[in-house]
């Protein structure tokens, strides 16, 4: 029977957990110290999405800040490069021996059958689409974990799963009620999309940079306000209409439309279809609005804490909402955004806490899967050689202190002998110039003059 908690508060992130992602450097292994843990991270980072990349460079990120030392693996279903990988294409399922690491971390995007597969890949895929699947969720081995997964296709596709998950996250309402259809024993947590992490863990400094390029290549304007419009909301029947309303609502508030995607020429400005995590993240970290159709850009939105109008199926945490997003969909676009451009979105604080939460519950789980995949050895005794290294080492160590201190001790008086001359130097300035500002000094100046010619004369 599975146990789904429905409700965002259900984690917090632990008191004093550090909030800013750096990668700490790991000293070089000893013989006596386990081998770092090995991380299988499987999504669909080679589909040349927005979606995949951003949880890929988020739980990159993260989970090293959190383990450090940790080594993850990427891997997809293609293994293909694509011009959103940052030039870290991900391996091959089918050609990753998943023996060689210690546990799985399955997140993001997760097709359930065929037809999900191949609508994610569409003609790029063409193998086996049971046994690709099969790798994808886990495959055989007994230690896999998914989070923030967004579940796609027919539930039914769950009984492939060789081994249940120890760890089950989901990011929308329609994955929990597949999960809520399957037979998975374990708790189902709703977690808002990872994406909303990327402003902690971009560089801002890098992130200016990104703009202040675009903004050279006239896709930002130098100047102005920027209403961010997703390209997705352009795709089908109503995107005539989103388009027009957010056309006029921006020129009769001042703001310059920029399209994040292809936009089928709905804009002179736009970024590329196929523009990395990072140059969508700066056009949204300078936008006054973001109108959006996917989970991911609304997510990023709320990251940067930017008012997003979101249409049907953007949210960033499927029914539940973050601060800032403005449901809207048909007419209500227009009054939608006008409200967003009047308006400040807070901090997702919360949402924060509880993606958080549950990345700290991950990182607890990898890292004691490593340790019990490679328990620390019991140390050897120390050999002959190396006792006398040891001795050794302490006497020279110890000449090398008795010359620090005779140094220490010759600076100490070289530095109080210096001194010493100082004030001499000083007193006999000082009783110069008494003597030379003296009424005795100014009143024989004329007998001193004469001696002093006197003198040069016989000379």
């Amino acid at each position: 029977m599975i146990h789904a908690a429905v409700a965002f508060g259900c984690g917090r992130r632990r008191p004093g957990a550090p909030r800013v992602g750096h990668h700490t450097a790991v000293p070089t292994a000893t013989p006596d110290a386990p081998r770092r843990a090995r991380v299988g991270l499987w999504g669909l980072f080679d589909a040349g999405d927005l979606d995949g990349a951003a949880v890929r460079t988020v739980l990159d990120a993260e989970l090293s800040r959190r383990l450090p030392g940790v080594e993850l693996v990427a891997a997809s279903p293609l293994g293909r490069p694509t011009a959103r990988d940052d030039g870290r294409t991900p391996r091959t399922l089918a050609t990753l021996d998943a023996a060689a690491v210690d546990c799985i971390v399955v997140a993001g995007a997760l097709p359930l059958d065929g037809e999900a597969l191949q609508a994610a890949y569409g003609d790029a895929f063409a193998g086996d689409a049971e046994a690709t699947l099969r790798l994808l969720l886990g495959g055989d081995v007994p230690r896999v974990a998914w989070h923030g997964v967004a579940l796609r296709g027919s539930p039914a596709g769950l009984a492939r799963v060789a081994h249940r998950p120890a760890l089950l996250s989901v990011r929308d309402a329609a994955s929990l009620a597949a999960v809520l259809q399957g037979d998975a024993a374990v708790q189902a947590l709703p977690v808002p999309h990872d994406a909303i992490l990327l402003s902690r863990v971009l560089h801002a400094g890098a992130l200016r940079r990104r703009v202040e390029t675009w903004r050279a290549l006239g896709v930002l304007p130098p100047d102005g306000g920027v209403v961010l419009l997703d390209a997705a909301a352009l795709h089908g029947r109503g995107g005539g209409s989103v388009r027009a309303a957010v056309g006029a609502v921006a020129a009769g508030s001042g703001h310059n439309v920029v399209v994040a995607g292809d936009g089928e020429g709905a804009a002179t400005a736009a970024l590329p279809d196929a523009a990395g995590v990072w140059d969508v993240a700066a056009a949204v970290s300078v936008a006054a609005a973001v109108v959006s159709a996917t989970p991911v850009l609304s997510a990023i939105a709320a990251g940067y804490g930017v008012p997003a109008v979101v249409l049907p199926g953007g949210s960033a945490t499927g029914d539940a909402g973050l601060p800032g997003e403005i449901a809207a969909e048909g007419e209500e676009v227009a009054g939608a955004l006008h409200r967003a451009l009047q308006s400040r979105a807070a901090p997702p604080r919360e949402a924060n806490a509880v993606l958080d939460s549950d990345l700290d519950r991950l990182a607890a789980w990898t890292g004691a899967a490593g340790a019990r995949a490679h328990p620390r050895r019991a140390p050897s005794p120390p050999s002959r050689d190396r006792l006398l290294l040891t001795r050794m080492r302490r006497a020279l160590l110890g000449e090398v202190g008795e010359l620090q201190a005779r140094l220490a001790q010759a600076e100490s008086q070289h530095a109080a002998e210096l001194a010493q001359a100082r004030e001499e130097a000083r007193r006999w300035r000082d009783e110069a110039e008494r003597v030379t500002t003296s009424k005795t000094w100014r009143y024989t100046e004329p007998a001193r003059s004469a001696y002093r010619r006197l003198r040069h004369r016989t000379r």
